[in-house]
């Protein structure tokens, strides 16, 4: 068995809007258990609400978790 198939996978994007065919996308298709943060865009960069965003998705998510960036 892959080891992503036992793990949940939160993605953390970028600055820009995601979009079908962008890279997180395309991942969440692929995996079982994927959730992602919402983007924060440039215009409102709170770096607060990002962490408490990811903190969310974080304990909300199954055990283990593995968080994907950009």
């Amino acid at each position: 068995m892959n080891d992503l198939q036992t793990v949940s996978v939160v993605i953390v994007p970028g600055l820009r809007d995601e979009t079908p065919a962008h890279w997180q996308a395309l991942l969440g298709k692929e995996l079982p258990d994927v959730r992602s943060t919402p983007a924060l865009g440039r215009t409102n960069l709170d770096l607060q609400a990002r962490i408490e965003a990811i903190e969310a998705a974080v304990l909300a998510a199954a055990q283990p978790v593995v968080l994907v960036a950009h």
